[in-house]
């Protein structure tokens, strides 16, 4: 496992908002890591793996389409 971020990062590096991403992971797109009851973390690698794995309608792809 990579060294983990947070949601503002993760999203930072997506170049989306951090709701958005925080949607992804409430809808189980991408996966996190539980540290505590109110902190989680994401892995670069899997959060993107499991992005380009996903059927995103056009709205999502033309935002993540430099994956």
């Amino acid at each position: 496992m990579a060294d983990l971020v947070t949601l503002a990062e993760m999203a930072k590096m997506l170049g989306i908002h951090p709701d958005t991403l925080r949607d992804y992971h409430l809808r189980g797109i991408v996966p996190s890591y539980k540290i505590s009851q109110r902190v989680l973390r994401f892995d670069p690698a899997e959060v993107r793996e499991a992005i380009r794995q996903n059927n995103f309608n056009k709205k999502h792809r033309s935002k993540l389409g430099h994956l």
